[in-house]
């Protein structure tokens, strides 16, 4: 699998928290992509638009933008793509994409 493919099916396994296809997610890492991004930026959302911000993207876009910069994160350690990331590599990932998105509202 190449990195291009790597980042392809783990975003796309993220943003759809489906875990069949090309690429199987670990249960810690569905675990953590429920919590680190669905739930978070949910919840950022739901803030934002409840103080009357208005979110320069959907909820969609956020969690596309998230689920990319993890996998492309991930893709980076090198090695056999095939196996899954180490627990830590994937919690500081999700982590850093997340928090580089905090503020949805200008």
């Amino acid at each position: 699998m190449t990195r291009d493919q790597y980042v392809k099916a783990w975003s796309n396994a993220c943003q759809s928290e489906v875990f069949i296809g090309t690429l199987t997610l670990t249960r810690f890492e569905a675990d953590t992509i429920r919590a680190g991004i669905h739930i978070y930026l949910e919840s950022q959302f739901a803030a934002v638009k409840a103080f009357g911000g208005k979110p320069t993207r959907t909820l969609d876009q956020f969690k596309a933008e998230a689920c990319t910069c993890a996998a492309r994160k991930l893709a980076a350690r090198g090695g056999d793509l095939r196996k899954p990331p180490a627990n830590d590599k994937v919690t500081a990932a999700v982590r850093s994409c997340t928090e580089s998105i905090r503020m949805l509202a200008k």
